[in-house]
């Protein structure tokens, strides 16, 4: 783009004038949607500050885990450190040939060695699940794991064993579920970079536009790295019945759960921090499977999904393409888009120094300057992920290539 000087200020056409207002009402909604969030985080907190911890049920952790690195342990310990009164540990994983066993095995050895009489946490369980024959191992092994629930367990709560859990974490996600209509209460992740890599940016600002997302009750689903049911409701759902053969837990206890007339009750106050080290093939690999499955479990939310991204880039690429022409119009409609981009990542930035420690935060600062100075960049990406989609019933997860024939029909062809 040159300046020439034969460029005016000229109306745009019908069909851009309406293209150009729908591309900022969506900016528009996007930093309300932020505002929304920074201020859901609020009021839980204050709600939860100020009152009395009177429901606090017994409850269990179910942690499937396949593979290790070299964080577990650290996250295996904050599990042990909850501010709650009463709960147990459940870890599931394939086989004993798992590399995740042995780091299980020293860290039960070390649960076991302290004094737990002064310990929240009751008792560190570990059960191999076996090789999983249909569905994801990832639902096999949580399956495994509720077999180990019993009648003692009142609530019992689903955790990623790459997640780095707070202290008030499980606490604030049980809470919730006093009252009776709220079938499931849930959380979301933030990707954190580790290595400071471009990759690893552009997938935590993507993903931290979806987190922010989930609010309003009757559109939330859960997600199977944070999320907590009462045990009377695991039995009225059948959960373990939808699960049989699928490769999503979260879809599937959503969809079990409204199926019941419940609701999910998202807790932002529980969110929880992923480190995360991409590459560009493996952010590419990780959005499209995150992508393919949303389109077999959740296809509307996978056609809202492509009606938002698509509309954000024509928005862009029409501004471009009139400035190219020297019609300066766009010059307008893309700077009062651009400003609202530029408050909402402020509104966002905000809102995680809410929930973060500065040690977290420090590790976003490079996602900041991407949602703040080149939102058409990452928004494109993820337009470009989410069309990677758009075809296929295959994908690999942990090393494993599934083909999700149907929800409940998920074949294994290789590992």
């Amino acid at each position: 783009l040159t300046y020439n000087r034969t460029m005016v200020f000229e109306l745009p056409t019908m069909w851009l004038l309406c293209l150009w207002i729908a591309w900022l009402l969506q900016a528009l909604w996007g930093w309300q949607n932020a505002h929304k969030f920074k201020r859901l985080v609020r009021l839980q907190g204050e709600r939860d500050d100020g009152r009395q911890r009177s429901y606090q049920p017994s409850a269990v952790v179910i942690m499937p885990i396949k593979g290790a690195d070299a964080s577990l342990a650290d996250h295996l310990d904050s599990l042990t450190e909850q501010d709650y009164p009463k709960y147990r540990l459940i870890f599931a994983v394939e086989s004993a040939d798992d590399p995740a066993h042995d780091v299980l095995c020293e860290f039960k050895k070390r649960f076991d060695a302290i004094d737990r009489s002064q310990q929240p946490c009751t008792s560190v369980t570990i059960c191999i699940a076996g090789l999983a024959e249909r569905g994801s191992q990832k639902v096999h092994n949580q399956l495994a794991g509720l077999h180990e629930v019993t009648d003692g367990d009142d609530v019992v709560v689903f955790a990623d064993a790459d997640a780095i859990t707070h202290a008030e974490w499980l606490w604030r996600l049980v809470r919730p579920l006093s009252k009776s209509y709220r079938g499931v209460s849930t959380a979301y992740r933030w990707l954190v970079p580790e290595d400071g890599g471009w990759a690893s940016s552009f997938g935590s600002v993507i993903n931290a536009s979806v987190a922010t997302l989930a609010g309003p009750e009757r559109w939330n689903y859960a997600w199977g790295g944070s999320m907590a049911v009462r045990r009377d409701v695991l039995q009225q759902i059948n959960l373990a019945a939808h699960w049989q053969g699928a490769l999503s837990d979260d879809y599937q206890m959503t969809h079990a759960v409204r199926r019941a007339g419940l609701c999910v009750y998202f807790v932002a106050r529980s969110l929880v921090a992923t480190p995360v080290s991409f590459t560009w093939k493996s952010l590419l690999r990780f959005g499209r499977r995150q992508y393919v499955i949303t389109r077999i479990y959740a296809p509307g939310i996978w056609l809202v999904g492509l009606f938002g991204l698509s509309l954000y880039t024509a928005g862009w690429l029409s501004a471009v393409w009139c400035l190219a022409t020297g019609n300066l119009a766009a010059l307008a409609a893309a700077g009062l888009v651009y400003t609202v981009d530029l408050q909402r990542a402020r509104t966002r930035w905000s809102m995680l120094r809410m929930l973060f420690s500065d040690r977290i935060t420090a590790s976003l600062h490079r996602t900041y300057r991407l949602e703040r100075w080149a939102t058409p960049l990452w928004m494109g990406l993820h337009l470009l992920i989410l069309l990677s989609s758009a075809v296929g019933r295959r994908i690999e997860w942990g090393g494993i290539v599934y083909h999700m024939r149907r929800r409940q029909d998920v074949r294994i062809e290789s590992r």
